[in-house]
């Protein structure tokens, strides 16, 4: 395969479910992010039929910096939040078609009832999935004070660094929330880079700390997934997510969190 300067998708998962492995979530809007194992692996399979290779998040930001050529059908899988069902479903899936993952895993939830253990976390690191931090309990750090940004951002880095033994260069921002001055403190943290879940593909002049993700929810069905990485598909939502953002500008965050939990749901949006 060529290799030439391309767009890269990073796509957006949360937790998978099973028969076997079952679900803690009961708010609506958390739920929708839940997927079903088997339209997971549809899914996988899929990207594995059409040629697609994974990419590190290493890897990726290596090749941006240094303006290295990357496979034309690389994408990078990452998950949110270090799920349980991140090491019973998604790892397994992952390795049987050959991909890795890149999990953001929140610190203090670990070794907690739904989430990872640390021996999971080694085991999927040594097996060749990236973990990253998703902050030390979840907040919103724009609702934050200036000392709690600084502590979601070095605890939860160094919890991780003891766990792996190796640096936590990345960082995804907890329900994508983000202001300047929560980038200045990831840089000043010693953060390389985030992910955002600002919409759209990556190329060498994305911001190392707005890396763009295509979220993939539980409605997603596998017809509707063959088309995520369409540009009339990317638009179409970077149209609704502008809606969002602007309402939420004007509302607030605080408040835009509290009508959005409980007019969810009436949005009948794929993703």
């Amino acid at each position: 395969m060529g290799l030439e300067m391309t767009k890269i998708p990073i796509l957006l998962y949360h937790d998978l479910v099973s028969s076997d492995c079952s679900n803690e979530k009961t708010n609506i809007a958390t739920r929708d992010t839940v997927i079903d194992v088997d339209k997971f692996e549809q899914q996988i399979k899929f990207l594995a039929e059409c040629g697609y290779q994974s990419l590190s998040l290493k890897d990726f930001f290596k090749a941006k910096t240094t303006n290295q050529l990357i496979s034309l059908k690389s994408i990078i899988i990452t998950f949110d939040d270090g799920h349980y069902s991140n090491y019973h479903l998604a790892f397994p899936v992952l390795q049987k078609y050959g991909f890795k993952g890149v999990f953001f895993v929140i610190a203090k939830r670990i070794d907690q009832p739904y989430h990872l253990t640390r021996f999971q976390i080694m085991e999927m690191a040594k097996n060749g999935m990236e973990i990253y931090s998703h902050g030390l309990t979840h907040n919103y750090l724009p609702l934050l004070k200036e000392v709690e940004v600084e502590k979601e951002l070095v605890e939860s880095k160094s919890i991780i660094e003891g766990i792996l033994g190796d640096k936590v260069d990345f960082f995804a921002y907890p329900g994508g929330h983000y202001s300047r001055k929560i980038l200045n403190a990831l840089k000043k943290a010693g953060y390389r880079g985030a992910c955002s879940c600002l919409l759209g593909l990556n190329d060498y002049n994305t911001k190392p700390f707005l890396f763009k993700r295509i979220e993939v929810r539980g409605r997603t069905e596998l017809a509707d997934f063959k088309c995520i990485l369409n540009p009339g598909y990317i638009l179409f939502y970077q149209c609704v997510d502008f809606i969002k953002g602007s309402f939420r500008k004007v509302i607030g965050l605080k408040a835009y969190t509290y009508f959005r939990s409980r007019l969810y749901k009436f949005y009948f949006l794929k993703r």
